[in-house]
């Protein structure tokens, strides 16, 4: 038998070691999971906002308003692109094209409200935004309009992991801007990314 004074391991000592080595193993883990996640999120806001900035500037090129239409509530989450080719005003049957899904590419991110019960508003002023708040706000029909001569229809949406991560892609009206915003939950502000 091995004496521990003697600068041996007892079975004691080895057992502590492997459980405080699955401990620091299992954070590794968790964190890497954790920041993938808010990656996912991030990246799927930014190819939303991508998405939004080329209907933007189709409706100015082809002269016809274009528009991202979200899913219905209990519809899933499919982003369907419009393009109002008749001049009848832009809905929903002006389909201009298969729809996507945001988690098919990424999938830890999806459409939907903050994951905690309270965060700030998006700028420059904006209320603060609730869980039970609706994650698209387009109107009545989660429909991104962008017109011919260069403006929007004003609004956001967010888009969550439901736990950790929090981004939303806003657009303003008259001008058509397109940004991303992140949310620090430490801060209680959103970042511009």
């Amino acid at each position: 038998m091995t004496d521990v004074s003697q600068g041996g391991t007892g079975l004691v000592g080895v057992i502590a070691g492997l459980a405080g080595l699955s401990f620091v193993i299992g954070m590794a883990a968790w964190t890497l999971r954790e920041g993938s996640s808010r990656r996912d999120v991030e990246t799927a806001a930014r190819r939303l906002a991508a998405e939004m900035r080329a209907a933007s500037a189709r409706a100015v090129g082809s002269g016809h308003d274009v528009g991202i239409a979200f899913a219905l509530e209990g519809a899933g989450e499919p982003i369907q692109p419009l393009v109002d080719v008749a001049g009848d005003g832009l809905d929903r049957g002006d389909v201009a094209g298969p729809a996507a899904r945001l988690r098919r590419a990424h999938p830890s991110a999806a459409i939907g409200p903050p994951p905690w019960p309270d965060v700030a508003g998006l700028p420059p002023a904006g209320a603060r935004i609730r869980d039970t708040d609706p994650p698209v706000r387009f109107g009545q029909e989660r429909v991104a309009l962008f017109t011919a001569t260069g403006h929007a229809r004003p609004g956001h949406v967010t888009i969550t992991d439901g736990r950790g991560a929090l981004c939303a892609v806003v657009v303003t009206g008259p001008t058509a801007r397109v940004r991303t915003l992140c949310y620090v939950r430490s801060e209680d502000r959103w970042h511009e990314r």
